[in-house]
C-alpha cells in the first residue's frame, strides 16, 4: 500500500539511441508505505531512502532499486528479457531480525532464495505465515542459516517445492547431523 506524497529528485538523460536514462531519489517523508504480509509499515512522517535508476526506450532496465528504512532494507535490480518477461533480482531483502535474504523473482512468480539467514520463530509471527495462501508458485531455497531456536540452527538448508507445495529438502542440524526428506502440503500446513 502506498499513500501520500513526497518530494523527489528526478534526473533524465536523453540519449541519441532514443533511450532515456533516469535516476530518482527521495527521503519518502510524506508517504506511507506498507506491506501487510510481512507486517512492515513506513509511517507517513518517517524517513526512508529511496534510490531508483535505469533506462527506458527499446527495453526497460532498472539498474538499481534501493529502499532503506529502519525496519526494512531492499536492494536489487530488474531487467526485461527478450521475450518481454521480467526478472527481479534482490541482492538484499532484510526485515528486522526476521530475515536477511538474497532472492530472484521470475515473471511467473517463481521464487528462488539464493542465500541468507532466516529466524523461524520470528518468521512464524508474520501475517504471511499465519495467513498463507493456498495458491503458490514454485520455490527453490538455499539458506546459509535457518535458525529454529537459540541452540538449533540448520545450515546449508535447501528445498525445492512445486506450486502444489510438494518437494524435497535437506540441511545440517548444528553442523553435526545431515538430513533430507520430502514435504507435502496438508490441510493444517506441511508434513
Amino acid at each position: 500500500k502506498i499513500s501520500g506524497t513526497a518530494p523527489a529528485k528526478l534526473y533524465l538523460k536523453f540519449l541519441e539511441s532514443e533511450n532515456v536514462e533516469f535516476q530518482l531519489t527521495s527521503n519518502l517523508k510524506g508517504v506511507e508505505l506498507s506491506y501487510p504480509p510481512i507486517g512492515w509499515v513506513k509511517e507517513i512522517n518517517g524517513e526512508a531512502e529511496l534510490k531508483v535508476s535505469g533506462a527506458l526506450g527499446t527495453e526497460f532496465v532498472l539498474n538499481k532499486i534501493s529502499l532503506v528504512s529502519p525496519e526494512l532494507i531492499l536492494e536489487g535490480s530488474a531487467f526485461q528479457k527478450v521475450d518481454g518477461s521480467f526478472t527481479l533480482n534482490f541482492e538484499k531483502l532484510a526485515l528486522r531480525d526476521v530475515f536477511d535474504l538474497q532472492l530472484v523473482i521470475e515473471n511467473d512468480g517463481a521464487l528462488e532464495i539464493t542465500g541468507g539467514q532466516l529466524d523461524m520463530q520470528e518468521f512464524l509471527k508474520l501475517p504471511l505465515a499465519e495467513n498463507s495462501s493456498k495458491k503458490s508458485a514454485p520455490i527453490k531455497v538455499y539458506l546459509d542459516e535457518l535458525k529454529l531456536h537459540e541452540e538449533q540452527i540448520i545450515t546449508r538448508f535447501t528445498a525445492a517445492l512445486e506450486a502444489n507445495g510438494k518437494g524435497r529438502f535437506s540441511g545440517s542440524l548444528n553442523d553435526l547431523a545431515s538430513f533430507d526428506g520430502d514435504l507435502e502440503r496438508v490441510e493444517e500446513g506441511y508434513s
